[in-house]
């Protein structure tokens, strides 16, 4: 996650605030999350949970606030706020990020339509690495 944010979304000052797993080497049974900040103790500019919802017919997320996403290969979910849902056969994986706090760095992180495609891109990949 932080070479996607570092590589990819430009956001250089970026770093692990958390870790559901207690270390970065640690195996994800069921669930995990990681956490990102730009500082130590600053607010959370992004984190991404992976779980495993042992179900495969778990229903979609309903409500105005989701947006279904067409020509990913995955079911795709998008909110107004940059948060992202996907889901890969039982696995379910989640990305927030708050470009508001992202903007504090040096190289304030926009959302562009190709760094939504890329983010996109790299929840499915990591959620189905986790399958």
């Amino acid at each position: 996650m932080i070479d996607f944010f570092h590589n990819t979304l430009g956001v250089p000052e970026v770093q692990v605030a958390e870790l559901s797993q207690g270390t970065i080497d640690a195996s994800i049974d069921t669930n995990g999350s990681c956490y990102l900040n730009l500082q130590r103790r600053a607010p959370y500019v992004a984190w991404l949970t992976v779980r495993n919802m042992r179900k495969p017919d778990h229903t979609d997320p309903i409500g105005a606030r989701y947006q279904r996403l067409d020509g990913f290969g995955e079911d795709v979910w998008r909110t107004p706020d940059d948060s992202y849902l996907t889901r890969v056969g039982t696995w379910e994986g989640m990305l927030a990020i708050d470009d508001k706090i992202a903007a504090t760095s040096s190289v304030p992180l926009r959302m562009t339509d190709q760094k939504v495609q890329d983010t996109i891109q790299f929840l499915i990949a990591t959620t189905r690495e986790m399958q």
